[in-house]
This record gives structure tokens, sequence and C-alpha cells, in this order.
């Protein structure tokens, strides 16, 4: 469902290497959380971008980030709870199947996030299991920090420069 032992070991035989690397690919999952929100948000965008209104916008922004966390197996936010989360669910599911190149880096990225917590504290805590369970077969290949860092160039590149620029810029503050 998520990497083998042999692919966690990956990281082991890092040696000194292993917690840049690991701090690498949590920034890495970051981004690639950021990305998927950010096209979320711009699948909810009004078909007549001619100044939508500032609720819209607001509206939109709660839409895809709940929807963010349900995809990634987060926590639901307080200022969601005016939602309809089985709706949102639905909703992200559908987005999902819509949307290759970011169900591929959904799936990938939970597997990532449950390597690295496995390589920095033994736990095999999995976040998002229903997503791999309804999708992980599609994508049986483990991600090593090659193939997920060019998947996430590949997500990065379906959002407007501008997008780009601003997760590169909030990765550079500390993501």
């Amino acid at each position: 469902m998520f990497m083998e032992f042999s692919e966690v070991k990956m990281f082991a035989w890092l040696g000194n290497r292993k917690k840049r690397v690991m701090n690498q690919m949590a920034a890495l999952t970051r981004a690639a959380q950021m990305a998927t929100y950010i096209s979320l948000r711009n699948s909810l965008q009004p078909a007549d971008p001619a100044s939508p209104r500032d609720d819209e916008k607001e509206l939109s922004g709660l839409r895809a980030a709940a929807r963010t966390n349900i995809l990634y197996g987060n926590p639901s936010n307080e200022a969601r709870r005016d939602l309809d989360l089985a709706e949102e669910h639905r909703a992200a599911l559908r987005w999902l199947d819509h949307t290759p190149v970011f169900r591929e880096l959904v799936v990938q990225t939970l597997r990532v996030i449950a390597t690295v917590r496995y390589g920095r504290t033994d736990a095999a805590k999995v976040d998002g299991e229903p997503i791999l369970v309804a999708y992980g077969t599609e994508f049986p290949e483990a991600p090593t920090p090659d193939s997920y860092q060019a998947l996430l160039v590949r997500a990065l590149s379906t959002l407007t420069e501008g997008q780009q620029r601003d997760i590169a810029a909030w990765m550079r503050r500390g993501a």
C-alpha cells in the first residue's frame, strides 16, 4: 500500500545524509500539498473571472483547503465547520478522478509522508489510507527522491508562473 521496507531502507544507506534527505523530502511534500490546494482553488474559481466577489474567493479558498486536507488525511480546520465535509469529500474525489497528475502526486505524497515519518520516528502511521487504497494500485512504483521531485515538477507545471513563484518563495521562507 505504501513504501515497502526495502524502499524505506533506501534512506538508511544514505548514512549522514539521511536527515538532510528526510528534511528535503518533507519540504517537497509540503510543496505538493500547497500545489494541490492551488490547483483545487483554481478549479473552484468562477467561469467568468471578471472580478469574483470577495466572499466567493473566500469560500473557494475554504473549500480548496478542506478538500486538500481530505486528500492528505489531515484534520479539518475549525473555520471549515460550515462546509458539508461529506460533500467536500465527494468533490475532492471527483476532482482527483479528473486530474491524473495530481492523483499520482497525492498518492506518492502520502507514501513519502509515511516513509519520512517512519524514518524519523519508526512509527508506521499512514495518513490518507483510504486514498492509498482507492488509487495506490494505479501507481505501483514506490517514489524515490528523484522520481518524486520530477512528479512534483510536472504537477507544478500545470499552475501559472505566478503560482509557481509563490510556492518557490514560500519554500525559501522555510515552509
